[in-house]
């Protein structure tokens, strides 16, 4: 998938996007191929920094304007935006170059002054008139190293953010903490002293003996650096969203690494992509990782069952139970089972039969259960944590539904689908059907008694599927079905 695809960005939005990038690793090739992007699709947007740029870097915008005295060139702004829709704005040159010589050709050494954060922010405020959707912001240094630790003074993120995105060099993994693979190497063994019995070196060790050596960066490490609040969490806006992006994922062994890296953190984690932004010409990202959730539906009366389904048995098992278990098995992060017609007996039975598995679940009553589906949908979507990135929702009464077709409904999602449906000899079905969460409007807006369903058919062509076997997805509606089990 592209960058700009996997990022939780509404272009269309009334209010514009203040994107900051910090770490190693590419931030400056992630900062411009996001606004090649964004203009290509028709929208305007401004890119910037608050550290130096390099002047080779001016060739990556079609249009420069700089900045010479302590006002915005808003008017400069306004025509470029109307040329090229993307234009990159910063200081005046420095380092062998004159303040009035920014445009290129320019020294190789030539570096450029970034803007102020309160000029930032007060731009911030004038997108809107400007039109622009988005404000992309390089807010940290890192000397072309893949990693690095933020000074006292590090990162310059502006406080108008939106979003922060990490990013980091995957090509740190097994390198030593020294200065030739390391920005600030001696900040980030402070960082990491919880990695070793003793206090870590605050210089480079000896070459010998070998057990003095520079300790070695592990993925468990570039994990803890990531989310550390005084690392690749610092200085995060309070309303701004974290986004973490594992670049230069360009080997399966890399690869590897980075799923590694995401197996050491905790399960609110941010979303996390991987991949290679700046190396890899189409698609670069491969991967993304944020908590998922499902909502297993048991709210109905089971009008033509004539009893309650949620409590029938099925295949030795009572449904309720089994939907439930199959749904903590699949690897969501959240389970939340909606209850109606007969909550107090589906609780009840769910506490006896899963233990200490049933502090796993988040059960919610659907007060409206009797209007129909469509309400419990609401229901489940409304009290899904706000981590959570996507949804999949399962009814109950599909006894023969596996872990494994759930797991590969998530894995469509982390290669870059918005929805997943299975399908059945080439016809999809409604469910279990995924649902990214932008699309949950959508899914709030369904009335009485129709399922997810609707949405998935109204955005057909969307709709990644996974192949499975009709057995799967046998639902049970009436005495006769759960007759033809025996």
């Amino acid at each position: 998938m592209d960058f700009l695809s996997a990022l939780p960005l509404d272009l269309n939005a009334d209010a514009p996007h203040v994107i900051s990038l910090v770490g190693g690793g590419g931030k400056s090739s992630a900062l411009f191929g996001l606004a090649k992007a964004i203009a290509e699709q028709g929208h305007r947007v401004i890119s910037t920094s608050t550290t130096h740029l390099g002047a080779e870097q001016l060739a990556l915008a079609p249009s420069v304007v700089r900045v010479t005295n302590s006002s915005l060139p808003l008017a400069q702004l306004a025509e470029a935006l109307t040329q090229h829709n993307h234009c990159l704005l910063i200081g005046p040159a420095v380092s062998h170059a004159s303040d009035a010589s920014i445009k290129p050709p320019m020294p190789a050494a030539a570096r450029l002054k970034g803007l102020p954060i309160p000029m930032i922010d007060e731009l911030a405020n004038h997108c809107t008139q400007l039109g622009v959707s988005a404000l992309l912001v390089e807010a940290d240094g890192s000397k072309r190293r893949p990693i690095k630790a933020p000074a006292a003074y590090e990162p310059a993120v502006p406080a108008a953010t939106t979003m922060l995105v990490t990013v980091m060099g995957l090509d740190a993994v097994g390198r030593p903490i020294t200065e030739e693979f390391v920005h600030r190497p001696e900040l980030l063994r402070q960082l990491l002293h919880a990695y070793s019995a003793a206090s870590l070196p605050l210089e480079p060790a000896p070459p010998a003996p070998a057990l003095d050596a520079p300790m070695r960066l592990t993925p468990s490490m570039m994990a803890h650096l990531l989310l550390h609040p005084n690392g690749g969490a610092k200085n995060l806006p309070p309303l701004a969203r974290h986004v973490l992006l594992l670049n230069k994922a360009e080997s399966p062994v890399l690869l590897a690494v980075a799923r590694l890296i995401r197996q050491q953190f905790p399960s609110d984690a941010p979303l996390c992509l991987v991949g290679a932004v700046g190396f890899a010409p189409q698609n670069p990202i491969q991967e993304r990782w944020a908590p998922l959730g499902i909502a297993v539906l048991a709210a109905g009366q089971s009008r033509r069952m004539g009893r309650s389904k949620q409590l029938s048995t099925a295949d030795g098992e009572i449904m309720i139970v089994r939907a439930v278990r199959v749904a903590l098995a699949s690897g969501a992060e959240q389970t939340v089972v909606v209850t109606g017609a007969y909550a107090p007996q589906v609780e009840e039975q769910l506490r006896a039969a899963l233990g200490a598995d049933f502090m796993r679940l988040h059960l919610v009553h659907n007060p409206d259960w009797a209007t129909g589906q469509a309400s419990s949908v609401r229901c489940a979507i409304q009290n899904f944590a706000p981590h959570v990135a996507a949804a999949a929702i399962m009814p109950v009464d599909q006894p023969f539904l596996s872990p494994l077709l759930l797991k590969q409904i998530f894995q469509r999602w982390r290669l870059g689908a918005q929805m997943v449906a299975p399908v059945v000899q080439n016809q999809m079905r409604g469910a279990p059907a995924l649902f990214d969460r932008t699309l949950w409007g959508e899914l709030a807006t369904l009335d009485g008694d129709v399922g997810a369903r609707v949405v998935l058919r109204r955005y057909a062509d969307a709709v990644s599927t996974v192949e499975t076997s009709a057995l799967q997805l046998q639902d049970i509606d009436t005495p006769e079905d759960l007759a033809r089990l025996a």
